[in-house]
């Protein structure tokens, strides 16, 4: 079993430690628009809302707005919240619940999905310093399995979901396939009263496919978060349905 909890503690460690070196104003390729200090003001933030999440047991999402550090403080800063955040997950009892953005789950949830929060984040750090940067195959495999219960998971029961064509994508590290289909979602969630009409891609239950996209769990995992380009990935079959797939890919 993963420790998820250790993964936050050393990952955040190691990141606030790269970005001390960085000059702030360096951009990440990976995420258009941002600099190093936005991505570490970022990912401050989000630990900061996590943390204060479990620690409080929320029921209500947190509304909390941390103020952005200095530039300079954003190391320091970024390495205090990860020891709260870290601190919170491992004084959590089992079983206990908090509010997310996926709503009320409990903290092994939120102990997960930080832990893919600042993999994610950690590897465009090393983006915008020119180093190589890869995820662990059993971590990445889990981080895969994320996005196909949540991020990108099946339709939800308000939605109406009408399929269109699907891939898959293989581990060739490993024995893990995932079938993600594209379609069109349109409905009105209940929860916030948002409405959806576009084309989008849900990871479903195996069947047909048209094209497989395939590479090592990590290639995979961050190509799927659109860290890799398209072609990093070996594809056969319809290579324009694999591109579709990707550019509906979701982008955080």
């Amino acid at each position: 079993m993963i420790d998820f909890a250790t993964i936050v503690e050393h990952e955040t460690a190691a990141m606030a430690d790269l970005l001390e070196s960085l000059s702030p104003e360096i951009m990440v390729p990976t995420c258009p628009g941002w600099s190093v200090a936005d991505l570490g003001a970022h990912l401050t933030a989000v630990q900061s809302v996590f943390a204060e999440a479990v620690e409080s047991r929320a029921t209500e999402p947190v509304d909390v707005e941390p103020a952005r550090p200095a530039d300079g403080e954003i190391p320091p800063a970024l390495r205090a919240a990860g020891r709260r955040l870290v601190a919170a997950l491992r004084s959590a009892p089992e079983g206990a619940e908090t509010m997310t953005w996926a709503g009320l789950q409990p903290v092994s949830w939120s102990a997960r999905r930080q832990a893919h929060e600042v993999l994610i984040h950690h590897v465009d750090a090393k983006r915008a310093a020119g180093l190589d940067a890869a995820i662990d195959r059993e971590l990445a495999a889990a981080g895969i399995d994320e996005l196909a219960e949540w991020h990108h998971g099946p339709a939800p029961e308000w939605a109406t979901w009408t399929p269109s064509r699907a891939v898959l994508v293989e581990q060739s590290d490993g024995d893990r396939a995932w079938r993600i289909e594209r379609g069109h979602l349109s409905g009105t969630s209940p929860n916030t009263g948002a409405s959806y009409d576009l084309t989008t891609v849900c990871f479903v239950e195996p069947g047909p496919t048209e094209a497989v996209v395939r590479a090592g769990a990590s290639d995979l995992d961050l190509w799927l978060w659109r860290r890799l380009p398209f072609g990093a990935v070996e594809v056969d079959g319809d290579r324009a349905l694999a591109g579709a797939v990707y550019e509906d890919l979701v982008v955080d």
